[in-house]
């Protein structure tokens, strides 16, 4: 296939040919030249049926520049400025109204979230050292309160339920979370 005389003219054989020079230690405008001219050729033959292969092909530029850059073109700055690739350790679980955890690892910290300001009622083991704690506003629309799990062993359990300050109910339901499986490393 011949491209047209404003688009570089030449076969795919010889582009492939030159890209093949450009990987092996060629010069990188030249590789930013084809990809570019391959994808106006794309484009103007058929746009809607050829977005997945201009989006194959350029991703394939973005590796070939992530090659050349000995690094990931594409990797958000402040996140690599953050994490310097180390996987963040996560050593507390959410509770919340659409996500109810059965049980959590030894070590870890429970945040209860609610939607409306309440009174998280709760205690261990059956009910035993009663206590309550507020929740708090986070300004996100979300009220956290922080229960004292982190102490508790594998086998423990922390049970609770809510007061609704606003509206003077009870939640009419307890709920219970076990600590179960191995701790947490600090």
């Amino acid at each position: 296939m011949k491209l047209p005389a404003r688009l570089g003219g030449g076969d795919l054989v010889e582009q492939r040919l030159k890209l093949r020079l450009v990987l092996e230690g060629g010069d990188p405008q030249k590789l930013r030249g084809l990809v570019v001219i391959r994808l106006q050729l794309l484009v103007a033959e058929r746009p809607a049926e050829q977005m997945p292969l201009v989006w194959a092909h350029a991703e394939f530029a973005k590796l070939c520049h992530s090659l050349a850059a000995g690094r990931p073109v594409d990797r958000p700055q402040a996140t690599w400025a953050r994490y310097r690739g180390a996987k963040p350790k996560i050593d507390y679980e959410i509770w919340g109204p659409s996500y109810r955890p059965k049980r959590i690892a030894p070590g870890r910290v429970l945040y209860v979230t609610m939607k409306a300001p309440a009174r998280v009622h709760y205690g261990t083991n059956g009910w035993r050292d009663v206590a309550d704690i507020d929740t708090e506003d986070t300004g996100l629309g979300l009220h956290v309160a922080k229960l004292p799990t982190e102490t508790l062993k594998p086998g423990d359990s922390i049970a609770f339920t809510f007061f609704w300050p606003e509206s003077g109910t009870w939640e009419g339901q307890n709920f219970e979370v076990a600590i179960e499986g191995a701790l947490v490393p600090t």
